[in-house]
C-alpha cells in the first residue's frame, strides 16, 4: 500500500506543477471533505451516490484520464470505454481545438451517468487550445497590480471554461487553495492500466476499503460543490470557438499583456529614455525579426542603429558585435525567444562581460524564467524590463514605455537571484521626463554606482544607523543622491534631502578652516605667526610657541580632547568613579561597550540653569543652560594641558583655539562670521550652528538617545561635550547641514573657491589649505587624506588620487573632494543614535566601501 500512496502523491505533486486545477478556488478555499460534513444536503447526496456505487465505479472515480482535444474515431472509442466501463470520475484534455473537446466533452458526459470533471492541463486554454485568447502566463498575471483589470479576467475565464464545460482556475494570486484533483490519480499514459493497478493495490490490501471509501466520498464531495450532481448539459458545438475568441476577449488579453509590464529597475532614472546626440542602439538578440516591431516603434521616438545576434551566436560574432556597439551613449537588448534556456552559453558569456560607455537596458520579450540564467549580467543593467511574450502589440507597446509615452506599473512577485527581490519594480509614469544626466555621460558606470544602494542597506539591516544621505557630485552635476532609513527607529520619518544632520569633526573644514582661509587670503592672519600673538591667555603657558600652521596640521602637540563637562559636576554628588566598567544602581547611562556613567550625579551649583538668564547663556540642551563664565574655565584648561609631543595627533582642541584666533580677529562669533562670509552668500539656508533656532526637530536628524551628560534624548544639540560646553558653537563641532549644502562647500573649494559665479577665496588660497602638506603627515591645512593615520582606511587610497582631501566625523560623516576627477563625496549619518557606543560604521566601513565604488566606476 505504500508503494501505491507515494505513486498517488507523486502523481498529485505532477498535477500541482502542471497547473492542473479546478473553479473556483478562491470562492471554495476549503477542505471539501469538511464542508460535506458541515453541508447536510452534501452529505446526504454523498451517502445516496456513494450506497449505489460498485467497487469497480467507486475505484474509477479515483482515476482522471488525459487525452488529445481531438475528436477521431480512436479518442471517441477510448472515451466510450473509459466512461462506461471504467466509469471515471474525471478528464484532462492536452491539445487540439474548442469544438472537438466539446465533441469529446458531451460524449462522455452523455455516456456517464455520475457527471465527470472535465478540465485541462495549464492554467490557460491557450496553453493547449488553438484558437483561444491568449492571455498572459501565470508569471505574467503575478507581476500585476490593477486588481480592476485582474477581476475583469476572473470573469472573462470563467465564461470561456464554462463555455467548454470546464472547471479551471488560472488565477494566480488563488493558487494555494484547495487543490480538486487532491487524491484523483491522473494517469498521463494508459488509463486501462492505472485503472488494473488501482484494483490490484485493493485486491493485495496495499489500498483498503476504508481508503477506497475516503477518497471517493471526498471527490463526491467536490463534485456536489462544484455543481455536478446530474447529468450536464450538451454543449453547443458549432461556433464555440467564435464564442470563446470574442473581440472583447481579445482586446482583454491585451490589456492584460500591457499591464503585467514591469520595469524591475531603473537606477539613476535611465527611462524615460531621451534622444540623444547620436543613435540608440539596439542590439536584438534571438531569431532575426522577432523583434521587428518593437525596434520600428521605437524609431518613431529616436534615431534607432539596430544589430542582430543569434541566440546560439559564437565568440567570434559575438565579439564582432561588441566592437560596433562602444561608440553608443544609450543602448537598448532586446531578447526574444520561448523556453527556459533562450540563449546559448557563447552570448550568455557576452552579456555578463559585455562594457560599454553607455547605460544598459534589457527589454525582455521572453518568459520571466528565463531572467534566471542572466542574473549576472542583468546586475550591471541600468534598467530591466519584463514583457514576458512577444506579441507585436506589446513589443509596441513597451517601446513607448521606454519613452514614457506610456505607463507600467508591475512588480516582481518572486526574486530573481539575490538581485532583484520580490516587490521589485518602479513605475513609469506617461510623460515623466528624462533626466538631463546619467553617469556614464561622464565617464562614470552606473551598475558600480547602484552598488551604493546595498552597501547603504546592509548598513540599516547591520544596525549601523537609523538613516543615511549619500551624494555623489562630478564636475559639478549631482550623479547619486539618495537617502535611505528613517530619522530613528521610534521616528518611521523617510530621510529627506533637506534633512539636517549633527556634522561632528566635519564642522572643520565646513567652519573653523574656512573662516582662517578668508582670513589669511585677507592678510589678517598669517600661518606662521604664533598663536599667542592673538590669544593673550596663552602666552605664559606651555602652548605659546605653537603656530597656526601647527593647529591646521593638529602638529601642536596637544591632547586629542579634554573632558571639560567634568568640571561641571558637583564630585560630592557622584556614588564611585563617574564612569565605570559595570552597571549598578548608580551608574546605569552607558556611554560606551564597556562603560557606564554616573546617573543621579548633580550639577555644580550656580552652573547650571533649566532656563536662560543673563549670566546662563550657553544653551547645551532642552532645559539645560550653562554660565557664559564656563568657557573661560575651559580655555584656561587647554592653557594649563600638558603637551603630548610634537607628533600629528588630531585634537579637539586646535578647533578651539582656532575658533578664539578667529573671534579675536573678526571680533564676531564664528557663526556669525561664517554665515556672513560664506553661507549666506552662497545661498546655503540649512547649514549653521543651533538649527533649533531657525527650525524645527522635526527638520533635524535625531543625533542620540539618553545622552550621559544631558540625560535626555539629542536631536538639534550638538552631541559633542567640548562643543557642547561652548553652548554649541565650537571650532571643532557644533555645525549642522544637510548632504546638498556640504558638497557646495566641498565644490566651491573644487572651483578654486568660486560657487554660482561668485568668488569666496582665491585659487592660490584653495591650492594652499587642500594640497599642502606638512613634514609630518600627508594631510592638508584643517583636511584629512585618505591614508592609513586617518579615519579612511589604506585600501581606499589604493584607488584614491593623493590629492584627495576631506575630513571625517565621529557622529557618523564625512565628505572628501577629488580635484583630479572632479568629484565630491558626502555621506552624513546618526549612526550614534541610538547608541552613542555603535563603532559599527567605522567596523564595517560602510563609508569607505561606498568611497571604494565610486572610484571603481571610474575605471576603464
Amino acid at each position: 500500500m505504500m508503494k501505491k500512496k507515494i505513486q498517488i502523491y507523486l502523481l498529485e505533486a505532477v498535477l500541482l506543477l502542471l497547473g492542473i486545477f479546478v473553479l473556483p478556488v478562491s470562492a471554495r478555499s476549503v477542505e471539501y471533505t469538511q464542508v460535506a460534513t458541515k453541508d447536510e444536503a452534501c452529505s446526504q447526496w454523498v451517502d445516496s451516490v456513494f450506497s449505489r456505487l460498485t467497487r469497480n465505479e467507486k475505484i474509477g472515480q479515483l482515476l482522471v484520464a488525459t487525452l488529445p482535444a481531438e475528436a477521431s474515431r480512436q479518442n471517441k472509442k477510448m472515451v466510450r470505454t473509459l466512461v462506461r466501463k471504467y466509469k471515471i470520475g474525471g478528464l484532462v484534455f492536452d491539445g487540439g481545438t474548442p469544438e472537438e473537446q466539446a465533441i469529446l466533452t458531451n460524449l462522455a458526459q452523455g455516456g456517464s451517468e455520475l457527471p465527470l470533471l472535465i478540465t485541462t492541463r495549464g492554467r490557460r486554454l491557450s496553453d493547449r487550445l488553438s484558437g483561444v485568447p491568449v492571455f498572459p502566463n501565470e508569471a505574467a498575471l503575478q507581476c500585476m497590480t490593477d486588481t480592476i483589470l485582474m477581476q475583469k479576467y476572473r470573469t472573462e475565464a470563467l465564461r470561456e471554461f464554462h463555455e467548454l464545460g470546464m472547471f479551471g482556475d488560472i488565477l494566480p494570486a488563488e493558487l494555494e487553495g484547495e487543490r480538486f484533483l487532491e487524491g484523483m490519480v491522473v494517469s498521463y499514459g494508459n488509463a486501462l492500466r492505472e485503472h488494473h493497478e488501482l484494483v490490484k493495490a485493493l485486491q493485495s490490501g496495499e489500498l483498503t476499503e476504508d481508503e477506497l471509501e475516503e477518497r471517493c466520498r471526498k471527490v463526491l464531495a467536490r463534485k456536489y460543490m462544484l455543481g455536478l450532481r446530474g447529468r450536464q448539459p450538451k454543449l453547443q458545438v458549432s461556433g464555440i470557438s467564435y464564442r470563446i475568441n470574442t473581440e472583447s476577449a481579445q482586446a482583454l488579453a491585451a490589456d492584460l499583456r500591457r499591464a503585467a509590464v514591469t520595469v524591475v529597475s531603473n537606477y539613476f532614472g535611465v527611462l524615460p529614455l531621451a534622444p540623444v546626440e547620436g543613435d540608440i542602439v539596439v542590439l536584438s538578440i534571438g531569431e532575426a525579426g522577432k523583434d521587428s516591431a518593437f525596434v520600428e516603434r521605437l524609431k518613431e521616438s529616436a534615431g534607432i542603429v539596430r544589430y542582430q545576434l543569434a541566440a546560439d551566436a559564437d565568440a567570434a560574432a559575438c565579439e564582432s558585435v561588441r566592437l560596433e556597439l562602444q561608440p553608443f551613449r544609450r543602448m537598448i537588448v532586446s531578447i526574444t525567444g520561448q523556453g527556459l534556456q533562450i540563449l546559448g552559453p557563447e552570448v550568455q558569456n557576452f552579456l555578463e562581460s559585455l562594457e560599454v560607455q553607455a547605460p544598459l537596458v534589457y527589454a525582455f520579450f521572453a518568459p520571466f524564467q528565463s531572467t534566471y540564467a542572466l542574473e549576472q549580467a542583468l546586475a550591471r543593467s541600468s534598467a530591466l524590463v519584463l514583457a514576458h511574450s512577444q506579441e507585436s502589440d506589446l513589443q509596441q507597446y513597451v517601446a513607448d514605455v521606454l519613452f514614457a509615452k506610456d505607463s507600467a506599473t508591475g512588480r516582481l512577485f518572486v526574486n530573481i537571484g539575490r538581485s532583484f527581490p520580490v516587490g521589485a519594480g518602479c513605475s513609469i509614469a506617461t510623460g515623466m521626463k528624462p533626466v538631463r544626466m546619467l553617469p556614464e555621460d561622464i565617464g562614470m558606470k552606473s551598475y558600480v554606482l547602484q552598488q551604493i544602494d546595498k552597501v547603504a542597506i546592509d548598513g540599516l539591516k547591520k544596525g549601523v544607523y537609523p538613516g543615511c544621505r549619500i551624494l555623489v557630485w562630478k564636475n559639478g552635476q549631482t550623479i547619486y543622491d539618495r537617502g535611505f532609513g528613517t530619522h530613528s527607529l521610534q521616528d518611521t520619518t523617510s530621510v529627506r534631502q533637506t534633512d539636517m544632520f549633527d556634522l561632528g569633526a566635519l564642522t572643520m573644514p565646513m567652519s573653523t578652516v574656512l573662516a582662517v582661509m578668508k582670513l589669511y587670503e585677507e592678510g589678517r592672519l598669517k600661518l606662521d605667526a604664533k598663536v599667542s600673538s592673538y590669544l593673550p591667555f596663552l602666552r605664559g603657558s606651555n602652548k605659546r610657541n605653537i603656530t597656526i600652521r601647527d593647529l591646521l596640521f593638529h602638529e601642536a602637540g596637544l591632547a586629542p580632547h579634554l573632558r571639560f563637562y567634568i568640571e561641571t559636576i558637583d564630585p560630592r554628588s557622584v556614588h564611585g568613579p563617574y564612569a565605570q566598567s559595570w552597571a549598578d544602581q548608580w551608574h546605569r547611562t552607558r556611554v560606551s561597550e564597556h562603560s557606564y556613567f554616573c546617573t543621579d550625579f548633580k550639577f555644580k551649583k550656580g552652573l547650571i540653569s533649566s532656563s536662560r538668564t543673563s549670566s546662563h547663556t550657553l544653551q547645551v540642551a532642552d532645559g539645560l543652560w550653562l554660565n557664559k563664565s564656563f568657557k573661560n574655565t575651559m580655555l584656561q584648561m587647554i592653557a594649563k594641558s600638558d603637551l603630548i609631543g610634537r607628533r600629528s595627533v588630531y585634537s579637539s582642541l586646535a578647533g578651539i583655539l582656532l575658533q578664539q584666533v578667529v573671534e579675536s580677529i573678526t571680533q564676531l562669533p564664528l557663526n556669525l562670521y561664517v554665515a556672513k562670509e560664506f553661507y549666506a552668500p552662497m545661498g546655503l539656508q540649512r547649514t549653521m550652528y543651533l538649527p533649533l533656532s531657525r527650525y524645527d526637530k522635526s527638520e533635524v536628524m535625531p543625533t542620540a538617545f539618553n545622552d550621559f551628560l544631558c540625560r535626555q534624548d539629542l536631536c538639534g544639540y550638538v552631541y559633542d561635550k567640548t562643543a557642547a560646553c561652548m553652548g554649541g558653537v565650537s571650532g571643532n563641532a557644533g555645525l549642522f547641514s544637510t548632504a546638498g549644502e556640504v558638497a557646495i562647500v566641498f565644490q566651491m573649494l573644487l572651483n578654486g573657491g568660486e560657487w554660482n559665479g561668485k568668488r569666496f577665496l582665491n585659487e592660490q588660497t584653495c591650492r594652499l589649505f587642500t594640497t599642502e602638506t606638512s613634514k609630518y603627515s600627508r594631510r592638508g591645512l584643517g583636511f584629512d587624506r585618505p591614508d592609513a593615520s586617518v579615519a579612511l582606511r589604506s585600501p581606499c587610497s589604493l584607488s584614491t588620487p593623493a590629492t584627495v582631501y576631506g575630513h571625517t566625523g565621529s557622529t557618523g560623516t564625512c565628505a572628501w573632494a577629488d580635484p583630479e576627477n572632479g568629484l565630491v563625496y558626502v555621506f552624513l549619518s546618526n549612526s550614534l543614535c541610538p547608541n552613542a557606543w555603535n563603532t559599527k560604521l567605522g567596523d564595517l566601513d560602510i563609508r569607505e566601501n561606498i568611497q571604494e565604488l565610486i572610484y571603481q566606476s571610474l575605471k576603464k
